[in-house]
């Protein structure tokens, strides 16, 4: 009688985590997900911002667009940022939660809002930010034709190159200081 309950008993026990790995079922994780029907909308931005003439990277027409394409995803507790860097460039920035992909998806979502309001075709930088380090460049979205289609590029030697780029400028910036203690072991001997 024993064995009768025994051997079911210890059978579910073993096929019920055979079935939770093999059935597929939806993660909830950190991504961002769809985000296509979220507000403030692509045509609320353009109507916002107003279509029209390029202007300049700083002016109030870029800083609102900016605002309101990280309004839609801070709406949402994800910490997507965005800003103009140049005329040319846009630089966005990611927690480092967001998984890369919705870090591409938004990033070409972001280029072709602002190329449908501005104009003109965007260079896009990612980078990964941190509350206590220096952010970390991770990707670029570049287009080889302004129609064309968006590549963007993950490599780990963006963070190397901007990581060499910061260390020639303070070591730069420590050849401009000159050194006042004169018992110090970097100072140069008096000339005769």
């Amino acid at each position: 009688m024993r064995a009768r309950v025994a051997l079911p008993v210890c059978g579910v026990f073993v096929l019920t985590p055979i079935a939770y790995f093999l059935f597929p079922r939806e993660l909830k994780g950190d991504g961002i997900g769809d985000f296509h029907d979220w507000a403030p909308s692509p045509s609320e931005i353009s109507k916002e911002v107003g279509a029209g003439d390029r202007g300049r990277f700083d002016d109030a027409r870029h800083v609102r667009f900016t605002r309101m394409f990280q309004e839609r995803f801070r709406t949402h507790d994800h910490a997507v940022g965005l800003k103009f860097l140049d005329d040319k460039t846009l630089k966005a920035m990611f927690a480092p939660v967001i998984p890369r992909w919705d870090m591409a998806r938004v990033s070409v979502q972001a280029e072709s809002e602002a190329r449908a309001i501005f104009g003109r075709s965007f260079n896009v930088d990612i980078y990964e930010t941190y509350i206590t380090a220096p952010m970390r460049k991770m990707a670029e979205l570049r287009r080889k034709k302004s129609d064309g289609p968006a590549e963007v590029r993950f490599d780990p030697k963006f963070a190397v190159i901007q990581l060499n780029e910061r260390r020639i400028k303070e070591a730069a910036e420590r050849r401009r200081k000159p050194n006042a203690d004169p018992g110090s072991s970097t100072a140069l001997p008096p000339r005769l």
